[in-house]
């Protein structure tokens, strides 16, 4: 039985150092390699134990080969992903209408969000999830959101919403008119 553990402990994106374990009990020899593009196997670290700094974020696949006393190997690859979280704001309606436009604003996020601080660009906050918020002047509104994931990473996403005049109609009655 052949297995690693690969301690990414919190991962923010890179630059980021990782340790690596092997479990196999009845492993003599280890040769690890980090970073397997193409399936190269070329290893660079020969211990139990390792730890790997990454510079740049990727997709990358990290290769241990193992060997037991009696000369019998065997290789285990795992794919090891190092990106940033990243958010994005929806709402739950066009990002332009007229005064009084109100709207509900998500977050979506390639991890989960665990804080939030929206900022409406309004002077008006929430530290809801999704909150609902309404527009009561025009102008233009760049809408802001500071997130903590469950990696406790922190990041900003922000939209703009467009907010115009309601328009307003005058209608006269002439005292001579025939309504019918």
């Amino acid at each position: 039985q052949s297995g690693f553990i690969a301690d990414l402990q919190g991962v923010c994106g890179s630059p980021i150092t990782v340790k690596f374990s092997d479990t196999t009990s009845s492993a003599v020899k280890w040769e690890w390699d980090f970073d397997n593009p193409y399936y190269t196997f070329i290893p660079t670290v020969f211990t139990q134990n390792a730890t790997y700094a990454y510079t740049a974020d990727s997709y990358y696949n990290v290769t241990l080969r193992i060997t037991n006393a009696a000369g019998c190997s065997v290789t285990s690859n795992r794919p090891l992903n190092i990106f940033k979280a990243n958010a994005s704001i929806s709402t739950s309606t066009w990002r332009y209408g007229c005064e009084t436009l109100t709207t509900t604003f998500t977050a979506n996020s390639t991890v989960d969000i665990k804080q939030w601080t929206w900022d409406f660009g309004d002077g008006q906050t929430s530290l809801e999830s999704n909150p609902s918020h309404t527009f009561n002047k025009p102008g233009s509104y760049q809408v802001s959101l500071q997130y903590i994931n469950v990696n406790d990473c922190k990041g900003t996403a922000t939209t703009n919403i467009e907010v115009y005049e309601q328009p307003h109609i005058n209608l006269r009655i002439l005292h001579d008119s025939v309504i019918c």
